[in-house]
């Protein structure tokens, strides 16, 4: 098995540092510079691309916990499989019942993490520009 030992952040594995040196030139502005992009490219690409597979997990996992899935393939079978017209209607009711429950939490819980993932995004923005309107007040 082949195993490639890169390290997060080298020139080899993100071509955004091919232009940072600092074994050759060790000053101060490189530092503060690389350490920013450093700070950007994790903040903006690294993370939130990590944060939209926990979503992926998130909502594969609500949506077995839920069955819904489930629910939507089977709508049609009767309840606990007894073929007269009692499990038909009994059957149906439930799954037209518990279904609206099932999708709001569904969309409730994607729609919650998406917003943390929006904030995830603006923390930045929004702290540069209370920085910014605090200095001219």
């Amino acid at each position: 098995m082949k195993n490639d030992s890169l390290q997060i952040n080298t020139k080899n594995s993100n071509p955004v540092f091919t232009d940072v040196d600092l074994a050759s030139t060790p000053n101060f502005l490189n530092y503060i510079t690389f350490t920013i992009k450093d700070l950007l490219y994790w903040w903006y690409i690294q993370m939130p691309i990590y944060y939209l597979k926990k979503l992926g997990r998130i909502s594969t996992i609500v949506s077995d916990q839920l069955s819904i899935h489930i629910l939507i393939r089977y709508f049609f079978l009767p309840w606990k499989r007894h073929k007269a017209a009692v499990g038909y209607f009994i059957g149906i009711t439930t799954k037209l019942i518990y279904l609206p429950f099932a999708l709001s939490i569904y969309l409730l819980a994607i729609s919650g993490y998406s917003i943390l993932i929006l904030a995830w995004l603006l923390i930045p923005l929004v702290a540069s520009l209370f920085i910014l309107i605090s200095l001219f007040l």
